[in-house]
């Protein structure tokens, strides 16, 4: 049974493929390697975001808005 590409899916747990991607008109004349990068970068972007929600989660964390300036605010 071949695997059905559902991109707009989000119960989707299999990593998304260059053939996958290239089916999209915007990145269908993209050269593989270039999708590579653009598939880690989402995937990099994706944990950051899930990291900072999970931590946001926390009551009390500070968070330093700017490193050369000392005033932090608590979330």
């Amino acid at each position: 049974m071949k695997y059905k590409s559902e991109l707009d899916s989000l119960n989707s747990t299999e990593d998304l493929t260059p053939e996958e991607v290239r089916t999209l008109d915007t990145f269908k004349d993209w050269e593989e390697d270039k999708i590579l990068e653009l598939i880690v970068a989402i995937k990099t972007l994706s944990k950051i975001m899930y990291n900072n929600f999970a931590k946001e989660k926390e009551i009390g964390k500070v968070i330093a808005i700017n490193i050369n300036n000392k005033n932090n605010i608590a979330a």
